[in-house]
């Protein structure tokens, strides 16, 4: 069975929204390299609607980043009840969220991966759907 892995940026004070604000500098090519290496663990993502809204509109449109153009090619599944229709090569999940979660750990593949923290959160931890949850603490304060 596929893992879910919740992977987030954290500051060192705990602040995790909004990390692109924050981050400037400190995500440099070392750790450009690191997160690209971590991909290979992964086949598909897994978005809450502000998420995968923000990364969307700003990371679908690059090109010439290996890391990002990694990103935009793997598949995404979006977890919404507002969303319509998605882009970037997303599928949107209807219906029961949880039942689609275990649906999609069952699947065949390389594990799961979603960044951002936010209110699918709570859902996912009150299921025990998230089976790993990785924190890169950045070293400032914001």
């Amino acid at each position: 069975m596929r893992k879910l892995v919740e992977t987030t940026l954290m500051s060192l004070d705990g602040v995790v929204g909004s990390p692109w604000e924050w981050t400037g500098s400190y995500w440099d090519a070392e750790n450009r390299g690191h997160a690209l290496a971590a991909l290979d663990r992964y086949d598909a993502f897994l978005f809450g609607r502000v998420t995968y809204e923000t990364f969307a509109a700003s990371w679908s449109q690059v090109r010439g980043d290996a890391y990002l153009e990694r990103i935009n090619a793997m598949p995404k599944y979006v977890a919404s009840t507002t969303l319509r229709e998605t882009t970037w090569n997303a599928t949107l999940l209807t219906g029961d969220i949880v039942e689609e979660i275990r649906r999609l750990k069952h699947q065949p593949g390389k594990d799961l991966i979603k960044y951002g923290t936010g209110k699918l959160d709570r859902t996912l931890l009150q299921h025990h759907l998230i089976d790993e949850i990785q924190v890169w603490i950045m070293p400032l304060i914001v």
